[in-house]
């Protein structure tokens, strides 16, 4: 079984929003074993709906739509469906009794034009919107199946999790799909694809993902029998980790920060930051993390020289000397931060993120990042480019790869 998706949406077209409900639909096909094999976005027009309704009926199995199912003038979809489908439009008394309770529970009165939004065409399984007030439609024709969706991200998702994706399961019996992620950091792609043997991965499908986050491995298998997958991701993922286990730091959606949480946890430790040119976002990385009150003392933000100098006790003959940038001025940073603090750790950061500021020695992009832990300081140059909020995350990365890498040697 493979399936398709349609985005309808000229802000999708246009870049005002970006598509991720087709990141989301494709994700939970993917958990179900159906593979997403194309993609089309299209504009709020019935000609160009229709065309991609042509082409998807050629070559996929399923298809899921979303977007254009509300009730203003633009949202079509519903229209060019009952036309696709030779279908015509009537009443359904269940939709226009929930679509009523909504706006009844909010204590809304009920414009006259979301009445419309019970119509349906006759020849579609409706399919209940619990979020909203648009239903969704289901067309099984033979063996294709048509669903359109809202566009609405959180109503489009509670009805894929909850109706689409066990209906969807209940048909797909057969081939399994499985994927295993391996999230890295401090490791380039092309490096990791010269410390690889891809022959001795050919029982895997074998992607590469970078990001401002690190690199990404998204090993994919099919089969049949479910302890025949599970042996050959397990093979894939022995192997890798041979090469490149150091810059290995977990599987799947857990992200950096979230592991850091599970070292400081497991070990004990606590931990406060000093930024300069990330402007408090590696504090927002950590305290993103729930429960991170247990491990994170706090931070202070000195973005200019005079608050290094009166909170952070960075002496002001050591800043005119060696600069805010520089090696020994982090170096007190991160000590000062822990000692003020508390905390057992102290991470600290400056640098130049662009787009100007920088010189010949200390370049757009370039940053010291300083750990202080057990009354030692260890401090790391890097040098990224000159796209400022790039920079700002790459720096936060890696200070919090830095905390890893210490904590796990």
């Amino acid at each position: 079984m493979q399936a398709e998706i349609i985005s309808i949406g000229e802000e999708i077209l246009s870049g005002q929003t970006i598509n991720t409900n087709a990141s989301f639909i494709s994700e939970k096909l993917t958990e179900i074993s159906i593979p997403t094999r194309w993609i089309q976005t299209v504009g709020d027009k019935k000609k160009e709906i229709l065309e991609a309704l042509k082409i998807a009926k050629k070559r996929s199995d399923v298809v899921l739509i979303t977007g254009g199912l509300g009730p203003t003038h633009d949202d079509i979809t519903k229209q060019v469906a009952t036309e696709f489908f030779k279908s015509k439009l009537v009443e359904d008394e269940i939709v226009l009794k929930n679509v009523k309770a909504r706006f009844k529970k909010r204590k809304i009165t009920m414009p006259k034009i979301n009445e419309e939004q019970a119509l349906v065409p006759h020849n579609c399984l409706v399919i209940d919107n619990v979020s909203g007030t648009a239903p969704g439609m289901m067309f099984e024709q033979k063996k294709q199946i048509f669903i359109f969706m809202p566009g609405v991200p959180f109503e489009m998702q509670d009805m894929m999790t909850k109706a689409i994706v066990p209906f969807l399961q209940e048909k797909n019996k057969g081939m399994i799909i499985k994927n295993l992620i391996i999230n890295t950091i401090g490791i380039a792609e092309s490096v990791i694809y010269e410390k690889l043997d891809m022959a001795k991965l050919k029982d895997v499908e074998v992607a590469f993902l970078p990001g401002l986050g690190g690199v990404k491995i998204k090993l994919t298998v099919k089969e049949k029998k479910e302890v025949v997958l599970d042996q050959k991701l397990a093979k894939a993922q022995t192997y890798i980790l041979s090469k490149i286990k150091d810059y290995v730091y977990g599987y799947g959606d857990l992200s950096l920060e979230e592991r850091v949480a599970q070292i400081l946890l497991a070990q004990n430790l606590t931990i406060s930051v000093a930024e300069s040119c990330t402007g408090g976002l590696i504090a927002h990385k950590i305290t993103n993390v729930a429960g991170s009150s247990a491990y994170f003392k706090g931070g202070v933000v000195a973005y200019n020289n005079e608050l290094k100098n009166t909170i952070l006790k960075i002496s002001q003959s050591l800043l005119k000397k060696h600069g805010a940038v520089s090696e020994l001025v982090v170096k007190a940073m991160a000590e000062n931060v822990a000692k003020i603090t508390s905390a057992d750790i102290g991470l600290a950061i400056s640098g130049i993120a662009g787009p100007g500021g920088g010189t010949a020695d200390n370049p757009v992009g370039f940053a010291y990042i300083g750990l202080y832990y057990k009354n030692k300081t260890t401090v790391k140059k890097y040098i990224f480019n000159n796209d400022r909020l790039g920079n700002k995350k790459r720096f936060a990365v890696a200070a919090l790869g830095m905390v890893r890498e210490k904590l796990c040697l």
